[in-house]
């Protein structure tokens, strides 16, 4: 691809670059914007014609504007219907290999299981239905559930504290919009995490 032309439109703040290939046809015209995002693009689509235009590229992107903020209390709303959003997301990775009829038992196969490791005597007509028909040993059952409640229960701990690590970042922005403005609830979750 080979850089035919780079020209600032006269009417807008924007570039236009045109590549064509060795017999000279066009394979590709884009028009970039200001906008930050664009003008990195543009740099990035340039590569090594980047330095030879630059002056010219940052001539446009200078002429760049923000936006006026939403009000704080209006982004702080967004935000926080964005973090609810993306931590159900996240969590339902988590559950999305059980149905929700088992995900509702959870509760009673956990109670049991704690119960059965601690006394071995312990009534536990959940974990012997299941382990009856599974073919397998009551106290296995029982292990295994736990074992899998502990994992859950890091798992769970950590995309928690992440939501609200991310709510107090929202609480302490207060009235600050472009401090608002600059949270992404779907950055800072654990890389380790779903």
């Amino acid at each position: 691809m080979i850089l035919k032309q780079l020209i600032k439109y006269d009417n807008a703040h924007a570039i236009e670059a045109t590549w064509v290939d060795e017999n000279d046809v066009v394979i590709k015209c884009h028009a970039y914007s200001n906008h930050p995002e664009q003008i990195a693009m543009l740099r990035a689509d340039l590569g090594a014609d980047a330095a030879e235009h630059e002056a010219m590229i940052a001539g446009v992107e200078a002429t760049y504007v923000p936006p006026d903020l939403p009000p704080a209390d209006e982004l702080a709303g967004e935000l926080r219907t964005a973090l609810a959003a993306e931590y159900e997301r996240r969590m339902q990775i988590i559950a999305s290999g059980y149905p929700p009829s088992e995900r509702e038992s959870w509760p009673v196969q956990t109670a049991e299981a704690r119960a059965l490791l601690a006394d071995p005597g312990a009534a536990t007509p959940w974990i012997d239905a299941a382990a009856a028909v599974r073919g397998i040993d009551r106290d296995e059952l029982a292990a295994r559930i736990a074992a899998k409640d502990d994992a859950y229960r890091v798992i769970h701990g950590a995309l928690t504290g992440a939501r609200q690590r991310i709510e107090d970042a929202i609480d302490t922005a207060g009235d600050d919009a472009e401090a608002l403005a600059a949270i992404d609830v779907e950055a800072g979750w654990s890389e380790e995490l779903p």
